[in-house]
């Protein structure tokens, strides 16, 4: 027959060991609970340090643009004020040796043959041929010579000549100012230089 004491004895062993096991289960839960709040913190930590890596690829990749657009601008820059530059020293020195033609004694038969030429191009009508003013002193001997009228322009344009007939609203422009703008546009065709850059130059 089983003693009061070996039943108190077995019985508490049952009470601990079902203890012990629901000791070890609410470990078990309390470890993969646990372990589920450290793998999500660990996600959350591994996303921002992501996303931070990301801005910082970003940023890095838009300073990159940045600097490599400033560059092509200051690139770009330079090459257009070199080309200007050239531009500007060629016709300086057209214009000084136009200069020098006007003062030549050759002037005068290269203002005739475009007086007459002009003359010819505006047709019949009622027509003027204009000299600019640092052509005044020709203009009774070029109205003499070409038959037609000739008066002194206000506009300046340079040398040369316009005819303009009132009867048919006809201009014929051979001013040096024109054949000028022409041999700039050719200039700059043949050597490739960019012709917005001489939109300022040519419309003085």
């Amino acid at each position: 027959m089983i003693s009061v004491e070996d039943k108190l004895n077995h019985f508490s062993s049952n009470v601990l060991r079902k203890a012990s096991m629901q000791r070890e289960e609410m470990l078990q839960k309390m470890g993969e609970k646990e372990k589920g709040i450290l793998e999500k913190k660990e996600l959350e930590f591994l996303q921002e340090a992501y996303e931070r890596i990301q801005d910082s690829v970003s940023s890095i990749q838009k300073e990159h643009m940045e600097q490599r657009a400033r560059l092509q601008n200051e690139c770009k820059t330079a090459l257009l004020k070199e080309r200007q530059e050239i531009f500007d020293s060629v016709f300086s020195e057209v214009e000084k040796k136009l200069a020098d033609f006007q003062k030549s004694g050759e002037y005068y038969g290269w203002l005739k043959k475009k007086a007459e030429l002009s003359n010819r191009d505006a047709l019949e009508g009622d027509k003027v041929c204009y000299l600019d003013q640092r052509d005044e002193q020709y203009q009774k001997k070029l109205e003499q010579d070409i038959n037609c009228k000739v008066e002194i322009s206000g506009e300046d344009f340079i040398g040369g000549c316009i005819v303009k007939n009132r009867t048919l609203n006809v201009v014929a422009d051979n001013s040096i100012r024109t054949l000028l703008e022409e041999q700039k546009q050719e200039f700059v065709r043949m050597s490739g230089l960019n012709i917005n850059l001489l939109s300022e130059k040519s419309g003085e």
